[in-house]
């Protein structure tokens, strides 16, 4: 991280920034290295919304989007076709600025665009939601599927589909999904941090599905993958 009129700081996420000079422009950069053909997205709170800090990337003003009212998503990057980076300029326009609930999750485009046309095909239904909880239906035409989201999985999420408890697994090694039965269905997806009651966000940003068979067979070629190149640090 580099600092411009910022007291250090030893991470970003629940960081506080303070300005050194309150008179002087005050902003950190850190640089995201960037896959080719990958969309990164980058979580925050609400202080954004608030006017106390905004966001750049590589000297572009950046656009936003708020699934929830406490959440703020912010693209860092998409539709590269080269692995490269990504610079990313967060300025503080108060005396000091809380970075709050800041995460980095990343999903390769050919997932993006399966999602967009899942989607289309089987939408979930979002009926009612609010700063912790996303309440919603769902028509499945075949057995064996998932109802796969872009929630980044955490073990504070809960669901239950139909009233019944479902385990909230992860795809992608960062996001949710559930498995899911042929018919119509009411599904729940609930976040309460372990240990924590206060202060939660629903980063929801897009649902999907994908048949059991795709997550069996990743699993599959990721295991043959680790056997071959177990020194691979990715």
């Amino acid at each position: 991280i580099r600092y411009n009129n910022i007291q250090p700081i030893s991470q970003l996420n629940n960081a506080v920034l303070k300005k050194k000079n309150l008179l002087e422009m005050s902003y950190i950069i850190f640089t995201v290295p960037i896959e080719k053909n990958t969309s990164y997205y980058m979580t925050l709170g609400t202080e954004i919304n608030k006017g106390n800090i905004s966001i750049s990337v590589d000297g572009q003003a950046q656009t936003q989007f708020t699934p929830s009212e406490k959440t703020i998503i912010a693209n860092i990057a998409t539709g590269t076709t080269i692995n490269t980076t990504a610079n990313v300029q967060i300025f503080v326009n108060k005396n000091n600025a809380l970075l709050q609930d800041v995460k980095l999750y990343k999903v390769h485009n050919s997932k993006i665009a399966q999602f967009s046309k899942d989607l289309n095909s089987h939408p979930y239904k979002v009926t009612k939601w609010n700063d912790h909880q996303l309440t919603g239906t769902v028509d499945v035409k075949s057995n064996n599927q998932s109802l796969t989201t872009t929630i980044p999985f955490e073990k504070g999420w809960h669901a239950t589909v139909d009233g019944k408890s479902v385990k909230p697994k992860q795809w992608a090694k960062m996001f949710t999904y559930i498995p899911i039965s042929k018919g119509h269905h009411k599904v729940v997806f609930t976040y309460w941090p372990q240990g924590l009651f206060a202060g939660i966000w629903i980063t929801v940003f897009g649902f999907a599905f994908i048949g059991t068979e795709y997550f069996l067979k990743r699993r599959r070629n990721a295991k043959a993958l680790t056997k071959q190149t177990p020194s691979d640090s990715k």
